[in-house]
């Protein structure tokens, strides 16, 4: 049997709880009990590269 085993993206613990599903597009969202963050592990960018060159240009 194959076990994946998931990790904080932020802390690196490994001590996570499953906690519900995210409402825009249903991926499982999760708790961290080494630095009690909540989130997904596997989130999308927020911005495509070629929105965020655009940005850095107006700078």
């Amino acid at each position: 049997m194959i076990q994946i085993t998931k990790a904080c993206p932020h802390c690196g613990s490994i001590d996570l709880v499953s906690n519900g599903h995210n409402k825009k597009n249903g991926k499982q969202k999760y708790y961290c009990n080494g630095c009690d963050r909540y989130g997904t592990l596997d989130a999308a960018p927020r911005y495509s590269e070629e929105r965020k060159e655009d940005s850095e240009s107006l700078f």
